[in-house]
């Protein structure tokens, strides 16, 4: 595969069908405790997308499957991917994801997913 060939598609498939996304993480005082504030941490331009897992559960009647979306951001690689951490919060629609991983896809350098998980605040 030619990895510039890569790397255009992909910048050009975010450029044209992507959005930026912000990144923040929670403050910390002195003491390296949160104090309630968040500071943002970068801005990259991506394509959101959701995968789909399945979870299986055993019961005594047998198992039951059901599918699970799996909510990422593919991003072209570089220094700004590389400033998100696990834990880093994402508001994006409406909705508070938190940042479970940012994986290099196939290890090429070109592009990142950025794995997400829905916060659930309990309501």
């Amino acid at each position: 595969m030619n990895i510039h060939f890569g790397r255009g598609i992909i910048s050009r498939n975010i450029k044209a069908h992507g959005q930026t996304f912000t990144f923040k993480r929670h403050g910390k005082n002195r003491h390296g405790e949160p104090d309630g504030t968040k500071t943002v941490v970068v801005s990259i331009q991506g394509l959101f997308h959701q995968a789909r897992g399945f979870i299986t559960k055993n019961t005594s009647d047998g198992t039951v499957s059901r599918s699970s979306p799996q909510p990422q951001i593919l991003c072209l690689s570089g220094d700004d991917a590389k400033l998100i951490q696990q834990g880093d919060l994402l508001e994006y629609s409406g909705q508070d994801y938190t940042v479970t991983g940012v994986d290099d896809v196939n290890n090429l350098g070109l592009a990142c997913e950025i794995s997400l998980e829905l916060f659930d605040n309990g309501t």
